[in-house]
């Protein structure tokens, strides 16, 4: 069957002796489709499994440990919307997309919910949206990307600014480790992480990953940067926090299905806002929208997105003002900050057509739109209007009554 590693046939084989019920494709076709993901890179695997169930993961785990030193690796993959290559292996690629798609069980009063890696991101808001629900972390890839493959990257997308990353919204990993074995993975405290030092391969882990965060927290402090969506290397920054919980999801969530491989994930949720709005401000060159990115945070915005005209007038199929259109999204934030928003600018006299072509563009942005703004006015300038309008009330009140925000 394999055409490389003299091993494989018999690792394939022993996976399927040992009741395996998923999916082998060793043919070239469907090697070459694994071969690439979101990325520049093309590496052609020897074979992709389809795990059926959980238990198929802790299959090819256990089995795989019968096989070192083999040269036989495993690498997860979701739907391969990554850019950096991580879902490719030249040797046997675990995909999850295909069968592990079920929502395993939901609580609406806790706010949580229990979903195989596979469960595609569109797939879970649209099961909770009936419920005034969703996952947070809102990916460009949301049609297509696995809640897997966001726990494997870490992802957040738009609104991340807001709402963070998906680590900060995982309350359990079921997970298989290196030996085979299953193992829980949720915040536990420390005095209880202690005690279970011995226990098991997971709990000697967890403590080994303890006490070396403990032994060099000042220098994780020093290199960690302080940012909100940072995704470069292991988390161990967050794993150890002020409030004496051990939480190893931390670590998990970005690891790339290196240190182990994802059975279930239950993950916490939030109420879906009630109120989204946009603005979109046009500039003349892309320094002066650079330059008012930190007066616009005062708005606590969800998302900013700098568009050229030539793009959006190419999808809308009109012609557009020559200009960068910088997209703000805000969502259930106070009065006062729609209205600081909202009086951003003079509204353009022909904001109505420009308007009208952005309501016939084919991507919902939002439930209303506030206001089409030409910003001309210097930062400082800009600047100084906010922290009036923030200051007196009474004013703003007037700007919200002007632009109808209710």
């Amino acid at each position: 069957m394999s055409e490389f590693n003299p091993h494989l046939d018999r690792y394939i084989e022993a996976l399927k002796q040992s009741g395996f019920q998923g999916d082998c494709e060793t043919s070239y076709g469907a090697r070459i489709v694994a071969a690439t993901d979101n990325s520049i890179y093309q590496v052609v695997p020897e074979a992709i499994l389809y795990p059926a169930t959980g238990e198929d993961i802790r299959r090819i785990v256990a089995v795989l440990a019968q096989y070192r030193g083999s040269g036989i690796s495993i690498t997860p993959r979701g739907a391969g919307t990554g850019t950096n290559g991580q879902s490719l292996n030249g040797s046997v690629i675990v995909d999850t997309s295909r069968h592990l798609r079920s929502i395993i069980d939901f609580d609406e009063s806790k706010r949580q919910i229990c979903v195989e890696p596979g469960v595609v991101l569109d797939q879970l808001n649209a099961y909770l949206k009936p419920y005034g629900l969703f996952f947070p972390a809102n990916v460009s890839t949301a049609s297509r990307a696995t809640i897997g493959g966001m726990v494997g990257t870490d992802a957040s997308g738009k609104g991340s600014r807001i709402y963070g990353k998906t680590s900060a919204y995982i309350e359990q990993l079921d997970v298989v480790l290196a030996d085979g074995s299953q193992y829980q993975v949720k915040a536990i405290p420390i005095d209880e992480l202690r005690q279970r030092s011995e226990q098991s391969l997971g709990d000697r882990l967890q403590y080994e990953v303890y006490w070396a965060v403990t032994q060099h927290r000042e220098e994780i402090d020093r290199v960690f940067p302080d940012l909100n969506r940072g995704l470069t290397g292991y988390n161990l920054k967050q794993v150890l926090g002020d409030d004496e919980l051990f939480r190893m999801c931390y670590l998990l969530a970005g690891s790339e299905g290196t240190l182990a491989f994802t059975r279930s994930i239950t993950l916490r949720l939030l109420p879906i806002p009630k109120f989204k709005a946009l603005i979109v401000v046009l500039y003349d060159d892309y320094l002066k929208a650079l330059r008012h990115v930190q007066v616009l945070q005062i708005v606590g915005e969800l998302l900013r997105e700098i568009v050229e005209s030539l793009l959006l007038a190419l999808a809308l199929g009109v012609d557009l003002l020559d200009a960068r259109f910088l997209f703000v999204e805000l969502a259930d934030i106070p009065r006062v900050q729609f209205a600081v928003a909202a009086d951003a600018v003079h509204v353009l006299p022909d904001a109505r057509l420009v308007l009208a072509d952005l309501r016939g563009f084919r991507v919902k942005l939002c439930d209303r739109l506030l206001g089409v703004v030409d910003v001309r006015l210097d930062s400082s300038r800009l600047a100084k209007r906010r922290e009036h309008l923030v200051r007196n009330l009474a004013l703003a009140n007037v700007i919200l009554k002007r632009v109808e925000v209710h």
